[in-house]
């Protein structure tokens, strides 16, 4: 009820994004939101990438008893590196201020995380990443941390048609404390349509297994967004999500950017 209550909400406003964007003039590639691409960087290439959300109402079971909190996230904000032979490298960092109204809510601020990793592309459809995560708040939630963590995803993609793209990834993060969740999945699965040359349109299924003390209980999220380019450079990727369990925010709303060097 929840889901569908929240959707109703916010699909009218994904109608007027994509309104306002078909006027772009430039083609877009049929990127994804949330979901790690397939797509390795050229020998040479370097890009920079950000993502800026702002979450609503999450309401995990922290310390057996249920919290509420918003969420400002700031990142993954870092660059990349292309190396040549389908070998991709780069760093980021993520940052997010907590904001919840009850005394045991969480109200802190903090990094998530220092991320760097390496990417190698297997096949046109299929590519590895691995990396480790260092520095993080322990905490700040959704994902709090005490250590050093060590991930790998694998993404994939499929075109359909001439005009679609079905996507998705499976990942393994390994943490260092126990105490913040050990080890856990996290997987996804979207679909991006090119409606002309200048604008794409994605739906995008995300969750994960429930790391950390601030996020206990399963996360997804239904994803809905564009893409489009400015001055044949920046991508822009606005976007909003609905929550499907508890632990997810009822509703987010942010943008990300993909700019070369």
């Amino acid at each position: 009820m929840r889901l569908a209550t929240s959707a109703r909400r916010v699909l009218p406003v994904v109608v007027l994004v994509a309104g306002a964007l078909s006027s772009a003039s430039v083609a877009a590639d049929m990127r994804p939101i949330h979901i790690q691409r397939v797509t390795v960087l050229p020998q040479g290439q370097s890009e920079l990438f950000g993502m800026l959300a702002y979450e609503f109402s999450r309401e995990p079971v922290a310390f057996g008893q249920e919290v509420d909190y918003d969420n400002l996230r700031v990142g993954p904000l870092g660059i990349r590196f292309g190396a040549g032979n389908g070998l991709e490298f780069g760093g980021h960092l993520t940052f997010n201020a907590n904001s919840g109204d009850g005394s045991d809510d969480p109200d802190d601020s903090g990094l998530e995380a220092l991320t760097g990793f390496a990417k190698i592309g297997l096949t046109d459809q299929l590519a590895v990443e691995g990396g480790v995560r260092i520095a993080g708040d322990d905490e700040v939630g959704p994902y709090p941390m005490d250590g050093i963590d060590f991930y790998v995803n694998l993404a994939a993609e499929q075109p359909i048609g001439p005009q679609g793209k079905i996507y998705g990834e499976f990942g393994i993060t390994v943490q260092d404390n126990d105490g913040f969740g050990g080890t856990y999945e996290n997987w996804g699965i979207g679909y991006a349509h090119r409606i002309n040359p200048e604008l794409v349109l994605n739906a995008e299924l995300v969750g994960d297994s429930a790391p950390g003390v601030y996020g206990a209980g399963n996360h997804m999220d239904v994803v809905l967004g564009a893409s489009f380019t400015v001055q044949r450079a920046m991508v822009v990727k606005p976007f909003m999500s609905v929550g499907v369990y508890d632990a997810s925010p009822d509703a987010a709303f942010g943008v990300g950017f993909e700019m070369p060097l």
